[in-house]
Formats: C-alpha cells, structure tokens, sequence
C-alpha cells in the first residue's frame, strides 16, 4: 500500500475558481440513456461546445469545461491552451498533459487538479478511465466532483457528483487505479 500526501496550501484565485465552477454544476443529471442529454440545457449546450457528442462518455469534457470556464475568467488565451490539451478520453487527456511543457502532471493532489484515473481490466491498463476535480483531501483521500458518475462511484454514471475518493493503489488493480494529477496553473499576475 501506497499514500501520497497532500500539499495543503493557500487556494490561488484559479483554483478558488475551478472549485466554484465544479460546485456550480453539482446535480446535473442526464435524461435518457447511454449519454444522450442533460437536464440543464443550458449545460448541454456548454459542454457542446467543448466538443462533447450525444452518446460519448463526458467526464473528460467535464473536467474541461470548469477549467476552461475557470481560466476563462481570468484569461481566454489560457482557456484556448486548455482547450488544445483536452481530448474526449480521461488518459489520453493526462498524457496530453503530460507532454506539454507548460503544464505539471504529478502523483500528489492539489486543490483544482484534474485527477485522472485509469481503468484495469484482467490486471492490465485499458485506455479507458475517469476524470474528476479535486476540491480538498488530507493524506488518503481526496473530495472530487466527477461527471459522468453516480452515487456508487462508477465512471458511468448519470450526472455531476461530489466524491470523495481513496489515495490508496493496489498491487493488481481490477477496476479504476489512479494515474495522476493535473496542475493548475496560477498564470495570474
């Protein structure tokens, strides 16, 4: 077993954002099945334009809209960046991310961080996974708010959820296995 511990610090003015943001779509629900369609149209037609499809999976959009609608606030350019590095699957997301050189992927949560778990299936990684916000924590577990989630916790849900989430890996993962953490950035000056 494995901890990471949690870097408690001050919230900058983005990460106060992303948090707010993530909250402001706390219950958002999807109305039919398999991904076709939200309660609130006004969020379908956000995450649209994030380039969310009837029918895909949307944690990961999720994940990009608050961060865009975030840095939005502060600076479109940033948002636009952000834009380039999101994708519709939470992995590739994090390795996007991970290439980049203006952004930090870690293995300890902050305040405002995408965390991207990967999904195992037979002991083995997929290229399936699930994203989420992280808004607090302490040294095994993080408070998230996920899309595409439910109350259970699946990376299939129904609507937006606040989580909170073990820290702790295992050694022959069957389900979802965390990968990592994306940073926010303080880009405000």
């Amino acid at each position: 077993m494995f901890f990471f511990s949690l870097i408690i610090n001050d919230m900058n003015f983005v990460q106060q954002e992303i948090v707010r943001v993530a909250q402001h779509y706390l219950d958002i629900k999807e109305v039919g099945a398999n991904n076709s369609g939200f309660n609130d149209k006004e969020f379908e037609q956000r995450i649209e334009a994030v380039g969310w499809n009837h029918g895909q999976a949307w944690c990961a959009y999720f994940a990009e809209l608050v961060w865009r609608e975030a840095y939005s606030k502060f600076d479109t350019t940033i948002a636009n960046r952000i834009g380039t590095l999101f994708s519709s699957g939470a992995v590739s997301t994090y390795q996007h991310f991970e290439k980049a050189d203006d952004f930090t992927v870690q293995q300890t949560p902050i305040v405002g961080a995408v965390v991207i778990w990967q999904h195992y299936k037979n002991n083995k990684p997929t290229w399936m996974g699930h994203a989420g916000i992280v808004t607090s924590g302490n040294s095994d577990s993080i408070h998230t708010i996920e899309g595409n989630t439910n109350k259970a916790g699946d990376r299939e849900g129904q609507g937006v959820e606040s989580k909170i989430r073990s820290l702790i890996t295992v050694e022959n993962p069957t389900r979802l296995q965390l990968l990592g953490f994306i940073v926010p950035k303080d880009w405000i000056s």
